[in-house]
């Protein structure tokens, strides 16, 4: 070409760079070739037209040997392939869209089995290894997901090993603290989990520590298994918690009566426990008596324990108390006044008060001490100006991050604060952040509050992130993508980057496939075009079932679909051995249109314009070239562009074709 095109430099530019175009000098000069009556030579006259010389060389370049069979295996495979279409129920194709958007990673043909297989009824353990990645690990947090946790089959794959790993992901803690989780951990499966190192390692987190603020919590903590953890080092410490305070106070006090409470009193923690108002209360209260000093019970008094305790604040204010006053009348009490810390007690004015009667100590009054709901006097304050200020401060914001702040939120209170420009400025802080992925923040997002924050600024930013890639892979925020806000959003750069993302390969891949379909239905085959085998292989994949051509769409479309291993006995084994079979198939037509050269894929995707742009009547060298193409090699093309381009640049092309080759009457002689 080179060669060819150097005895032209008079009129056109031929750059030394070859990955520079070739410039001509002026337009007329094309348009004067062109154009015959302005050129008397022959040659000029009898030059055929360019896109007829480019139809037929792509034509031509398509057809590597006319004498080669057919290539049916697209076909062949496809038919294969739809032996299966009863091997599980079948649905709209339009519903995939939905039923799979809690896939977070590029899917794979025989991982969308899987998962349909699972989610279609087939729960069998076979079926179940998925559930450890991280789109089973999203699935588990959809609906769907949470209903299933809490059937027999989610309670038996809660103890084996992919659902103890589970349990310790951040979806696995988020739902022990929903309805379901909660009553699962009450369950035998439950309590035995508790019992494992994993539930030792979460009663320590936030989630835990909330959890056993709960009546189920509570409850569990009266229950065998609960009474030995509080024995242990973790219980122990989570005794000296203000929530494990919280709990001494208001419902320990039976577990303090047991041989682990009273021998936990003796530690350093029961000792500060004591001194605080909540253990100040109880020893005021008839459950004290069967531990603290009284006829019978006045050991613990004259340990060095009892002794260091005497003399402290908490000790001191003891004394006047009625109780006090009968240990002071017994031996221990009046071994005790000849001790020095006695003997500095009576120099005490309670100690002066004792002397000059016994029945005049008074009682001290206490605060119980209680973490919990703001009472309604608090929550009234916090509507206030004082009260919507604090909420801007630190300590605002940090009470906002604990079980009572985040309580508070889900009152009417707490959501109308959410529109106001203090709790807007709050949703882009720490706290903010880690509210909205919780079951509370996932709640407020769908409601008209949650739909006007997102196209804020603030909103804007914190859907890049990733608990908002996350959020759109929900049920909601696949809805909020079909709306005028989510389609403006997906339009701006932000929503273009996160179409190029994992998290959202699924909702590109099924907008394409939704948007082939469409382009399939809006043409009509004929019988006789019915004949030819590429038409075929779009009827055939017009009629797969949904779980079937969707894995045919993915195999087509990836460039890389490695086959992973599965269990000999796994159940469908027939339908996992032709997905694979297919798979294998796609990946070597994949390997077949890469390694093709630039000027066939080229052909491939532009013979169709030539074709259009060729002056008409076709001459008899295109128009045998075509023939040939069409009725021969037709197929082969099919696979390739499906391969390079996907199944609806074919369409238009096969389709443009189609009708281009009606009109000139070319398709049935």
């Amino acid at each position: 070409m080179e060669i060819a095109l150097v005895q032209f430099r008079s009129v056109m530019d031929i750059p030394a760079d070859r990955d520079l175009p070739v410039n001509i000098y002026h337009s007329s000069i094309c348009d004067y070739v062109s154009e015959p009556s302005n050129c008397g030579l022959p040659e000029v006259q009898h030059i055929t037209s360019p896109h007829s010389l480019l139809a037929r060389s792509s034509l031509r370049l398509m057809i590597p040997d006319i004498r080669r069979r057919p290539n049916t295996a697209l076909l062949d495979t496809l038919l294969e392939l739809k032996g299966q279409s009863q091997a599980m129920q079948s649905d709209d194709p339009g519903r995939l869209k939905s039923t799979l958007s809690f896939i977070v990673k590029p899917p794979k043909p025989l991982q969308v089995v899987t998962y349909l297989l699972f989610l279609r009824g087939g729960r069998g353990s076979g079926l179940q290894h998925w559930l450890g990645n991280l789109d089973g690990r999203s699935w588990l947090r959809t609906r769907q997901g949470k209903d299933w946790l809490q059937t027999l089959g989610g309670e038996e794959w809660l103890q084996t090993r992919g659902g103890q790993e589970w349990l310790q992901t951040r979806s696995g803690q988020e739902w022990l603290l929903t309805r379901g989780g909660q009553e699962w951990l009450l369950t035998p499966g439950g309590n035995e989990w508790l019992q494992t190192p994993g539930g030792h390692e979460w009663l320590q987190t936030p989630g835990g520590q909330e959890w056993l603020r709960t009546p189920g919590g509570r409850e569990w903590l009266r229950i065998p298994a609960g009474q030995e953890w509080l024995r242990t080092p973790a219980g122990r410490e989570w005794l000296r918690t203000p929530t494990g305070r919280e709990w001494l106070t208001w419902g320990g006090h039976e577990w303090l009566r047991t041989p682990g409470g009273r021998e936990w009193l003796q530690t350093l923690g029961g000792r500060e426990w004591l001194q605080t108002p909540g253990g100040r209360e109880w020893l005021q209260t008839p459950a004290a008596p069967e531990w603290l000093p009284t006829p019978g019970r006045h050991e613990w008094l004259g340990t060095p324990n009892g002794r260091q305790w005497l003399p402290t604040r908490d000790g001191r204010e003891w004394l006047p108390t009625p109780d006090g006053r009968v240990w002071l009348r017994n031996q221990g009490g009046r071994e005790w006044l000849q001790t020095l810390d006695g003997q500095l007690w009576l120099l005490t004015l309670d100690g002066q008060l004792w002397l000059l009667t016994l029945d005049g100590g008074e009682s001290l009054p206490t605060q119980n001490g209680r973490e919990s709901l703001p009472t309604p006097d608090e929550q009234e304050w916090l509507r206030t100006w004082d009260g919507q200020e604090w909420l801007r401060t630190p300590d605002g914001q940090e009470w906002l991050r604990t079980p009572d702040g985040r309580e508070w939120l889900r009152t009417r209170d707490g959501r109308v604060w959410l529109r106001t420009p203090g709790g807007r400025e709050w949703l882009p802080t720490q706290g903010g952040q880690e509210w909205l992925p919780t079951q509370d923040g996932q709640e407020w997002l769908p409601t008209q509050d949650g739909q006007e924050w997102l196209p804020t600024q603030d909103g804007q930013k914190w859907l890049p992130t990733r608990d908002g890639h996350e959020w759109l892979q929900t049920h909601v925020g696949q809805e909020w993508l079909q709306s005028l806000g989510g389609q403006e959003w997906l339009q701006m750069p932000d929503g273009q980057a996160w179409q190029l993302t994992p998290a959202a390969s699924i909702w590109v891949i099924m907008e394409d496939l939704s948007t082939t379909l469409e382009v399939m239905n809006d043409y009509s085959i004929s019988l006789q075009l019915l004949l030819s085998p590429a038409f075929q292989v779009i009827q055939e994949f017009r009629s797969l079932p949904d779980f079937l051509m969707l894995p045919v769409f993915l195999a087509l479309l990836h460039h890389d679909n490695p086959v992973p291993a599965f269990p000999e006995d796994l159940p469908y084994n027939d339908i996992i051995h032709a997905i694979s079979a297919f798979t294998i198939f796609a990946g070597e037509a994949q390997q077949r249109s890469r390694s093709a050269s630039d000027a066939l894929k080229y052909a491939s995707q532009n013979f169709a314009v030539h074709l259009s742009r060729a002056p008409k009547p076709w001459d008899d060298n295109l128009h045998h070239t075509f023939k040939s193409f069409w009725n021969h090699h037709l197929l082969s093309w099919l696979e390739r562009q499906w391969c390079l381009k996907g199944l609806r640049s074919c369409l238009v092309i096969l389709f443009a074709v189609q009708k281009l080759a009606k009109v000139c009457t070319l398709l049935f002689k």
